[in-house]
């Protein structure tokens, strides 16, 4: 999944949940990204009652930001701007979400209560069935930089220097 956006609030704000959480069964399934009041973007993944995040502490507030975020095979992944930001081992066991479920996908708030709405600016989401070659993503997060006029802040290929430094 990649997320183009702004936030505009320092509290806690849901970008995309699909599922349920807070009980048991196939419905309480969820897949939850949200950036919280302290400028950690998660990517969370619920089984039932037990849930597992990775969480990146960057600077969100004002600021566009293109993230990606994907569970890819036994790790749950943060790309923010382009590189890795941070890697979760779950287990190639733990949770999934089915698509085919009769769960809503949210944009912009979560599906479990009537608070932390986004606020902000969402340009843009893409998201995949399956997981991306590292070369797939690189050209997508190259593709979204210079369509939002982001270059002088991604590094698409993650080699250090921005893609407005090597075009």
């Amino acid at each position: 999944i990649f997320i183009v956006f702004k936030k505009n609030t320092s509290s806690t704000t849901s970008l995309l949940v699909k599922g349920k959480a807070g009980g048991s069964g196939s419905d309480y399934k969820r897949y939850h990204i949200a950036v919280n009041s302290g400028d950690i973007f998660s990517n969370e993944i619920d089984d039932d009652s037990i849930y597992k995040a990775v969480e990146s502490k960057r600077d969100f507030d004002g600021n566009f930001k293109i993230v990606f975020t994907e569970r890819n095979g036994s790790f749950l992944n943060n790309h923010i701007d382009g590189p890795l930001a941070d890697s979760l081992n779950i287990g190639s066991d733990y949770g999934s979400i089915d698509e085919t479920s009769s769960t809503d996908l949210y944009l912009g708030k979560p599906s479990y209560k009537n608070s932390n709405y986004f606020k902000g600016e969402m340009s843009e989401i893409i998201m995949f069935k399956n997981s991306l070659s590292t070369y797939e993503r690189q050209q997508i997060f190259s593709y979204l930089a210079k369509k939002w006029n982001l270059t002088s802040i991604i590094d698409s290929d993650s080699d250090g220097f921005t893609d407005a430094v090597e075009q």
